[in-house]
């Protein structure tokens, strides 16, 4: 065999040889290109939002744009909204983690995200790969405006058994009727799994206990939990009338744990899962940044004085330790 045989038979050997490879991993498929929207953003009066303003946009609670800002005086504000990676029969390259909006998923814009209280646009848009949506942003009405409650802990293997339970809280200084809010999962392949409708009043800086349907209504070793404000519409509604997550606590026993499907594993990091007779809870009451860093495991707090506090009844405020096992 002369040197040019030999030459192109390794050739032809490390095509087939790299072809197979390539059969047998393929490649995952690109980002999809995020979507845009641009144009002005004015408040409810009708006049520009300040230069810096933060322009954000969700999905299911979550923040999938590109931390974008009002650019200039005239309310100028142009936003990426990333997308979920999807092969050709629409099936999600990462099926264990949701890495931003699916095709036609409504997207809720907000001048702020949610760490605080935070004002909602009116306007929402199916969400679309590599499009540009020409749209002026305008802040939703007082009266479709949640306040900005907190999940403040929660206990999914409760020392006593029985069913698991979260406490709520409210950082402002007014009282905030919990009928108009509800707590909601997530469940594989939706983005409304089972909820739970709340009641009474919070009042102001105080926390509150919530028993939840079941001991194993969240999975313990690993879920999502959210805090949905029930949007009562009418005119120049916030989101168009569309319920509006105020919270959003993922969490996960290890990398290896039950949050391992979309929707409810996403781009936020997890915070750790509580084991038997503790509680995920906040470093600071109702502080927020959007990090697990917000919550550490403590001791879970004692039902008896829960009951005697009247914390279950529904507005009276409650204060646990931040105790560290």
């Amino acid at each position: 065999m002369t040197g040019r045989v030999r030459m192109f038979a390794c050739l032809l050997t490390i095509a087939i040889v790299g072809a197979a490879l390539f059969l047998t991993f393929p490649a995952a498929a690109p980002l999809p290109i995020s979507m845009r929207t641009q144009g002005q953003a004015f408040d409810r009066a009708g006049a520009f939002l300040p230069v810096k303003t933060p322009i954000r946009a969700f999905v299911d609670g979550v923040d999938y744009s590109d931390d974008s800002q009002v650019q200039n005086g005239a309310g100028t504000y142009s936003v990426l909204i990333s997308g979920n990676s999807k092969n050709n029969a629409n099936v999600s390259d990462t099926p264990a983690v949701l890495e931003g909006a699916n095709l036609g998923d409504p997207v809720i814009y907000a001048a702020g995200d949610f760490t605080t209280a935070t004002e909602v646009f009116r306007e929402t848009v199916p969400w679309s790969p590599g499009t540009v949506q020409m749209m002026d942003l305008h802040v939703g009405s007082s009266t479709t405006t949640p306040q900005p409650l907190k999940i403040e802990g929660l206990v999914t293997q409760p020392a006593r058994g029985g069913n698991q339970f979260a406490y709520l809280c409210n950082p402002t200084a007014g009282a905030v009727s919990l009928s108009a809010y509800y707590l909601e999962t997530d469940a594989p392949g939706t983005y409304h799994g089972s909820s739970l409708s709340l009641s009474g009043v919070l009042n102001p800086a105080s926390t509150i206990r919530q028993d939840l349907p079941l001991p194993t209504w969240l999975r313990p070793t690993g879920d999502a939990l959210k805090l949905v404000y029930r949007n009562p519409g009418g005119t120049n509604a916030s989101a168009s009338g569309r319920d509006i997550i105020v919270d959003r606590v993922e969490f996960n026993a290890s990398p290896f744990g039950s949050l391992t499907w979309e929707p409810g594993n996403t781009i936020m990091g997890d915070a750790p899962a509580p084991g038997p007779g503790r509680i995920l809870e906040r470093v600071a009451s109702c502080t927020d940044t959007n990090q697990p860093s917000d919550f550490t495991i403590g001791i879970e707090p004692d039902h008896d004085a829960d009951e005697r506090a009247g914390a279950s009844g529904g507005g009276s405020g409650h204060t646990f330790l931040d105790d560290v096992g």
